[in-house]
């Protein structure tokens, strides 16, 4: 990857962090600034890549990875759990990668929508 790819990567895990503090400018930055940062990739894997960083760093101060992680013995099964989650929430902008800007005028919404849906359906199961 080239140095400019990498920093775009991190400004993504930058811009999880923000989503993760919950504070309302972090959280509209981060979906307006998502999109840029990670469909503006030269390849899908640099795409993929970016988007695994955003969730990585949206997802670290979860209250279910400390709950699990304060046991010294399952430190590294909730690490593994949170990046499997991130890995599977990133999967949409791999998917719905283009080189045609035209077309980023749909795939953006549908990424969007597959990357909060399902999470919040989730949490609204294990809310039971």
């Amino acid at each position: 990857m080239k140095i400019q790819h990498t920093l775009r990567c991190l400004a993504t895990v930058v811009l999880g962090l923000a989503v993760s503090s919950a504070h309302p400018a972090g959280i509209v930055a981060a979906f307006l600034l998502l999109p840029a940062f990670t469909f503006r990739q030269p390849s899908r894997r640099i795409c993929y890549a970016a988007a695994t960083g955003y969730y990585v760093g949206a997802l670290w101060p979860s209250p279910w990875a400390r709950r699990i992680s304060s046991v010294r013995m399952f430190r590294c099964w909730s690490d593994s759990v949170l990046g499997v989650c991130a890995v599977l929430l990133a999967l949409p902008y791999a998917l719905l990668w283009t080189e045609k800007t035209q077309q980023l005028l749909w795939r953006v919404p549908v990424a969007l929508l597959i990357g909060v849906i399902p999470p919040l359906a989730l949490l609204a199961l294990l809310r039971r």
